[in-house]
């Protein structure tokens, strides 16, 4: 809020205020079990970033993320930041004759949240159906 109070109260227009919002999923490959997610690039004029001392995977892809398949099972899955820093590709191990149906992230009681933008605000949770 203190973020937001510099941009509209003193008109700091030059403040990121905004967490990284998710606007779009879409299914890269289904035998690869791999899915694109674009971020609105308003709320990340920097890029995307991990915050390391959550990624449980390496420097590359963090956790945090599942993948569904067709049979309606949500598997854990890897996050990977791609084009320069605008969206994250998910993947996951693919089940036997399966397809991706939807794509979540953080959404757990207790969520793994690795995904900032540079100036350190946590990108929002979010669920889509691809």
């Amino acid at each position: 809020m203190a973020l937001a109070a510099d941009h509209f109260a003193y008109g700091q227009n030059n403040v990121v205020y905004l967490s990284p919002r998710a606007t779009s999923a879409a299914v890269v490959s289904h035998s690869a079990a791999q899915v694109r997610v674009h971020f609105d690039t308003n709320t990340i004029p920097g890029g995307l970033v991990w915050h390391n001392n959550v990624c449980q995977v390496d420097s590359k892809f963090c956790a945090g993320y599942e993948l569904q398949f067709n049979n309606g099972q949500w598997v854990a899955a890897k996050g990977e930041i791609v084009e320069n820093g605008t969206q994250v590709d998910v993947t996951a191990s693919v089940p036997q004759g399966s397809r991706v149906t939807g794509v979540r992230y953080a959404w757990a009681d207790w969520p793994i949240c690795s995904l900032y933008n540079k100036e350190g605000l946590p990108a929002l949770q979010f669920h889509f159906l691809v």
